[in-house]
């Protein structure tokens, strides 16, 4: 659905009506501004799926939209690229691992993460999809948005880790903030994990 995005400002600011989709729907949500989609449109083609970013962090419920990825991919032809962000320690943490310590954990996080994401990228090449991976340091949500930005991303494709009891779609934190700070067309999947059945009235 096309979000009202208003000029003048870097935040992505969301109309009543897709705030409340998002909020409740069980389903994927593809949220694009409705400049994006008007010069799709013009173009005659769906331009914003040529270049796919897919932010992932190890586990299976951040792993709920590569189904979706793969899908979009072979049927545009668009290359994928993964990525996974390592949170920069706090004070609190360093103090505790001490510094020699906590670079070894880095460094040891970092080879784990690389060695996921290449079997997720070769997962996806045998399906005939152009994959590339990378890790990065630095907070997850602002560094997804940074990338995007930089390689000309078209769509963030991501799920969300929002929890509750109720039937209301609580974003994670990380996708949060990626919906609203990315001018990049942004698809949110829930996993199958996170979806609570709505209680009957």
């Amino acid at each position: 659905m096309a979000t009202h995005g208003r000029s003048g400002i870097s935040r992505w600011w969301m109309g009543s009506v897709a705030e409340k989709v998002i909020s409740e729907a069980p389903a994927p949500v593809l949220l694009i501004r409705s400049r994006q989609l008007q010069n799709t449109e013009a173009r005659g083609k769906i331009s914003f799926l040529d270049k796919i970013l897919a932010p992932l962090d190890g586990s299976d419920i951040g792993q709920a939209a590569l189904p979706y990825v793969g899908i979009l991919a072979v049927k545009a032809s668009s290359s994928v690229t993964l990525l996974q962000a390592i949170s920069p320690p706090g004070t609190a943490e360093a103090s505790l691992f001490g510094g020699p310590d906590w670079k070894k954990f880095l460094k040891a996080m970092h080879n784990a993460g690389i060695s996921y994401l290449k079997g997720v990228a070769e997962t996806l090449e045998k399906k005939g999809i152009k994959t590339t991976y990378e890790m990065v340091t630095g907070d997850p949500a602002d560094k997804i948005v940074e990338y995007a930005e930089k390689n000309n991303i078209t769509l963030i494709a991501m799920s969300t880790h929002g929890r509750t009891g109720l039937t209301r779609w609580v974003l994670g934190s990380v996708a949060d903030k990626v919906l609203h700070g990315a001018a990049t067309p942004v698809f949110l999947v829930r996993s199958p994990k996170m979806i609570v059945s709505r209680p009957k009235d």
